[in-house]
């Protein structure tokens, strides 16, 4: 056996005694860490706490469809695939979800405001159009936002009609078709 030989296998040895007798505790808990990648910023909607290294994913706002980060853009894109979005919002819906324009809040003005409001000059509430066109006041109805609507200002308070005569249903109607974005159905 040559020295060259000898010497490595002594080596050898010495190694491998070595190896035995250190522990994985001689290593100290740092070397047992087990990184885990994911957002670290606790500011960003999808943060994952348990992360202890930034993977460079994080988001810090919710698509339409309200998924952290996501793509959507318009209503449809929150829907199964071949659903769409009825006028209320509604995946796969059919509009039977919103109030009706046509059948629950024309005859409200039709019963209660056309008398004022139906005739010459000022505002008219005998159609959609002549509802959204507003007469000679802008803001009478602004579409998704009853707050900010002088037609809802107005009917909520109830200097609307001057009579009085609106039932809590005929008000929560108005309130629900003007929020859902006053759609002409």
């Amino acid at each position: 056996m040559t020295p060259f030989v000898k010497s490595f296998i002594f080596y050898l040895a010495f190694l491998l005694t070595s190896l035995a007798i250190l522990s994985c505790s001689d290593l100290g808990d740092e070397a047992l860490a087990i990184e885990n990648e994911g957002c670290t910023d606790p500011l960003a909607c999808n943060y994952d706490e348990s992360a202890t290294l930034d993977d460079y994913s994080c988001a810090f706002e919710e698509d339409i469809c309200g998924i952290c980060g996501g793509d959507g853009v318009v209503a449809d894109d929150c829907c199964d695939e071949g659903e769409f979005t009825d006028d209320c919002g509604v995946c796969g819906g059919n509009n039977s979800s919103c109030v009706n324009f046509t059948d629950e809040i024309l005859p409200i003005f039709e019963n209660n405001c056309t008398g004022c409001h139906g005739g010459a000059g000022g505002l008219h509430l005998d159609s959609y159009e002549n509802v959204m066109s507003g007469g000679s006041n802008e803001g009478v109805v602004i579409s998704g936002s009853s707050s900010e609507s002088l037609l809802w200002q107005k009917v909520n308070s109830g200097e609307m009609p001057p009579t009085g005569n609106l039932s809590q249903n005929e008000i929560d109607l108005i309130f629900q078709w003007i929020n859902e974005g006053a759609q002409n159905n």
